[in-house]
């Protein structure tokens, strides 16, 4: 996406490939966690870029509906993963369990 300091769409990515680095991220039950990896020379660069999403986020039209029809393909490929599925519904269930009791 793009950030008011860096706002070349792929500024980070680029930034952190050529410093020996990646990027991913996850959803895990209660948050969504970002992780990277980058040479130790490169790290203050690698937070700045990263901070600037969360502080002066771009949120380029075309970048954005990119993302989001993204999101939608991994959810609907997830769907088909009977394992995934399953696994969300555990939660699901784990977490009504955890409310019910809190409220008796």
């Amino acid at each position: 996406m793009g950030t008011k300091k860096y706002p070349s769409e792929n500024a980070y990515q680029q930034f952190l490939s050529s410093n020996n680095g990646m990027s991913n991220a996850y959803t895990a039950m209660t948050s969504t966690n970002y992780y990277f990896d980058v040479a130790p020379d490169a790290l203050e660069g690698a937070l700045d870029r990263f901070s600037g999403f969360f502080i002066e986020p771009l949120f380029n039209e075309d970048c954005t509906e990119r993302e989001i029809k993204a999101v939608d393909s991994e959810h609907k490929k997830n769907l088909q993963n009977d394992m995934w599925v399953s696994s969300e519904f555990h939660k699901v269930v784990y977490v009504c369990l955890w409310f019910s009791d809190s409220i008796s």
